[in-house]
């Protein structure tokens, strides 16, 4: 039986998963999801998600070292995919209720600003 991505994403929340090393998982979107859910603030904040990501899975120091920059996996990167799996996928959705409607009010402002735009192409 073949399991759909949201399946063998939702692999990483079961909670005998915790005790496999971050460090031994294979792609970003793995160490994400790995991240999502045993820290249940980086679902709310890409700030709390970065410094975790570059700390736990990329042992980051903190320092800004320019040769070590260009090896660490980017911010954008990093978001991109929580932002594929909360909107997407629905999994791993934010827990703050100011969270929630903050990025409601941001999509609900894409969704119109796409629709003028449409509207004024026609």
């Amino acid at each position: 039986m073949r399991r759909t991505k949201q399946q063998k994403l939702l692999y990483y929340t079961r909670p005998s998963f915790y005790h496999r090393v971050l460090l031994q998982l294979e792609d970003v979107e793995e160490k994400v999801c790995w991240l999502l859910a045993k820290y249940e603030k980086t679902r709310n904040s890409d700030m709390f998600l970065l410094m975790k990501f570059w700390n736990e899975a990329e042992q980051w120091n903190g320092m800004f070292i320019e040769p070590y920059i260009y090896r660490i996996t980017s911010a954008e990167t990093i978001t991109r995919i929580r932002r594929y799996l909360q909107n997407t996928l629905h999994l791993w959705m934010p827990t703050d209720e100011e969270v929630i409607e903050a990025r409601s009010i941001k999509e609900l402002a894409i969704k119109d600003w796409a629709i003028a735009k449409a509207r004024m192409e026609k």
